[in-house]
């Protein structure tokens, strides 16, 4: 989950969960619920995350202290470190949907930050390729002309 493509999926999937599970909190599910139907629909590296926290939800615990109990760093380290905190003290729905709020900027702006990376990235590998190349073809044209060929 720290590599690309693959964190990309992992901000993107925090993100749109915050904000959905929010909605449906705000709506009136409880934290199982919530999970239960986001399950229904998930992917299955999702489905995994969301197992483990209910898992936590049904032992007692709020949803915010599930998630970062169950230990899969899950929407990010630093929501389930918030939301374990803010979730005790205040009402989650709340909390899940301001917070969703605040991320999804956030996760957006690191996306297009690793974009433009790799872009850089990608570019400058294809320019060494090219001086390689060119490198090669001369070499071999140099050799070519001192056998007299």
């Amino acid at each position: 989950d720290v590599l690309p493509p693959w964190s990309v999926y992992a901000t993107l999937q925090g993100a749109l969960f915050l904000l959905s599970a929010g909605a449906l909190m705000k709506a009136g599910l409880k934290s199982r619920e919530v999970l239960d139907v986001l399950r229904g629909h998930a992917s299955p590296w999702l489905a995994l995350r969301l197992d483990a926290a209910g898992f936590h939800v049904r032992s007692g615990r709020n949803l915010g202290a599930a998630l970062y109990a169950s230990g899969y760093r899950f929407p990010s380290l630093q929501s389930a470190i918030f939301l374990r905190t803010a979730g005790a003290s205040r009402d989650i729905a709340d909390v899940l949907h301001d917070w969703g709020e605040t991320q999804m900027p956030v996760a957006l702006s690191r996306i297009k930050s690793l974009s433009n990376g790799l872009t850089l990235g990608l570019g400058l590998l294809i320019a060494a390729f090219l001086i390689y190349v060119m490198f090669a073809v001369t070499g071999l044209t140099m050799t070519l002309s001192s056998q007299g060929l």
